[in-house]
């Protein structure tokens, strides 16, 4: 059997030692020296690979708690972003339904404005009517219009033969031939400016009606106003007679403008064409 023998120097003075190992034995050392080292570098591999993975599980498990806490942040924030989102969306919808109602609200206060524009419109338009009616009215209650007395006219405006002088005369207004008594009323409102007799007219009362218009009554009987006192259209002034040069109870009737004798027959035939009486009293 072979053996090997190992030397042993010892690093003092000491005797050199002499061991005798069977080869065996010697192999079989060697071989658990290996096995040991082996297992021992394995279990040192191991172990740091064992080492960094529990290392990299601690990051691991760090970053997945950062996850995590970031995940909750992240919910609540999406949370937070949802309620938000349906706070906008509701706004969004109340902002909507105010600017439907606000048009709705303006388009019908437009209607109405524009109804109450063209209310006003009308309404100026009949006051306008109306202020022009009243002057026109106004005007028209001393404009000579209505017939002074009931009767027929026998002696017209302008030249016509005068029985009373056998000439053709000429009439600055005409004659109504009617009943003894019978009431004469004022062409017109206006004042009493005068009574007196005339010898042609007889009984004449003349009344001032405005700056344009005045009217003269003639072969009345009586009068029933005094100078200075205001009349009005259609008041009774006087009753009709024969006073004056006359061949029977009568009216004589004249209409001066502008201090010029007009044709009153004109004035009673047309006197509800107000157009005519605005020309006159223009």
């Amino acid at each position: 059997m072979k053996n090997i023998q190992i030397v042993i120097i010892p690093g003092h003075n000491d005797n050199i030692r002499h061991i005798t190992i069977n080869i065996f034995l010697f192999i079989g050392i060697i071989m658990v020296l290996v096995l040991l080292l082996s297992f021992s570098t394995v279990f040192i591999i191991q172990n740091f690979r064992a080492t960094k993975h529990i290392s990299q599980i601690s990051a691991l498990k760090r970053e997945n708690a950062r996850l995590r806490e970031y995940k909750s942040d992240f919910e609540k924030r999406y949370e937070q972003l949802n309620k938000n989102y349906m706070v906008m969306i509701n706004y969004y919808k109340r902002l909507g339904n105010y600017i439907y109602s606000d048009r709705v609200k303006r388009n019908s206060a437009t209607n109405k404005l524009t109804n109450i524009d063209s209310l006003n419109e009308k309404l100026l338009e009949i006051k306008q009517m109306y202020d022009m009616a009243l002057k026109t009215s106004k005007d028209f209650e001393h404009v000579p219009s209505i017939p002074p007395v009931n009767g027929r006219i026998l002696f017209r405006f302008g030249k016509q033969y005068d029985p009373f002088t056998n000439k053709i005369t000429y009439f600055n207004g005409i004659t109504i031939t009617t009943s003894n008594g019978a009431r004469v009323k004022a062409a017109a409102s206006g004042k009493i400016v005068s009574i007196e007799i005339l010898p042609r007219e007889g009984v004449t009362l003349i009344i001032r009606h405005n700056k344009h218009f005045s009217t003269k009554y003639g072969h009345l009987m009586l009068t029933k106003v005094h100078v200075g006192d205001h009349v009005k259209k259609g008041d009774v002034i006087g009753k009709a007679g024969e006073t004056g040069r006359t061949i029977g109870p009568s009216l004589y009737y004249e209409i001066d403008y502008n201090g010029h004798p007009v044709d009153p027959e004109i004035f009673i035939k047309n006197y509800l064409k107000k157009d005519f009486y605005s020309f006159f009293n223009a």
